[in-house]
């Protein structure tokens, strides 16, 4: 939140709302905020984003909740996503965790993000989302929603 706060001051528009389900870590936020100059473009709740009910929509959503929670909430979030705009998963790697093993829960298919929704896949098969990959450690996968006007690959103009 840091980050993005201080390239929207950089740019001189723009606020972020963001979501922190512990107080103690949105305390901390909010003195680190005041310290960098950037509350001002900063909205904050307070609460689990599963309450969340967005009032507009967006050009970026990132995602960095409990991993079992990630994909639920790309469903709950889908429809307030500007076209052209990006929704961006933290340590979701280019497998997308689908087929992890964790032997410790055996049962628990695709450890730890849970098997991938069907919604999403008719997106991207619908090509209404595109995805690609950063190699980080942990992994990071952005998900574009496509525009009307984009070129669709395998279809003639």
């Amino acid at each position: 939140s840091s980050y993005i706060g201080l390239a929207l001051k950089e740019n001189g528009k723009g606020k972020l709302e963001t979501i922190e389900f512990q107080g103690s870590l949105l305390d901390e936020g909010k003195v680190k905020w005041g310290k960098l100059g950037i509350a001002s473009h900063i909205i904050p709740y307070l609460m689990r984003s599963e309450e969340f009910q967005p009032s507009q929509n967006y050009d970026l959503i990132f995602l960095d909740s409990e991993p079992p929670i990630r994909f639920p909430e790309m469903i709950k979030f889908y429809s307030y996503l500007n076209e052209g705009g990006y929704l961006i998963i933290h340590d979701l790697p280019r497998t997308l965790c689908q087929g992890n093993i964790n032997p410790s829960l055996p049962d628990y298919h695709s450890w730890p993000y849970g098997d991938l929704p069907e919604e999403i896949k008719k997106w991207v098969k619908e090509d209404k989302l595109r995805a690609f990959h950063f190699e980080t450690p942990r992994g990071l996968t952005v998900f574009y929603k496509t525009k009307k006007e984009d070129y669709r690959y395998g279809q003639k103009k």
